[in-house]
């Protein structure tokens, strides 16, 4: 269950309210990367920096990927 049984909250929640609490209290930004597993975590993280949440969930991983390979070009 990880965070989300913890706070029991949808992942895109949890992942604004550590960023809302990161910024004021350190005065850095945070960027979050959420999906099926680390490597498009990571993937998806390069979507909104800095200071965004970006969800990747399994039917959207292709255009991610397709997305990813045409900017590599």
């Amino acid at each position: 269950e990880g965070l989300r049984g913890l706070y029991r909250k949808p992942y895109r929640k949890i992942a604004d309210a550590i960023r809302e609490q990161v910024r004021p209290g350190l005065g850095i930004t945070v960027s979050v990367g959420i999906s099926v597993n680390k490597t498009l975590s990571k993937m998806a993280v390069e979507v909104r920096k800095p200071n965004g949440t970006t969800v990747v969930p399994g039917k959207q991983i292709a255009p991610l990927l397709v997305k990813r390979s045409q900017l590599a070009r």
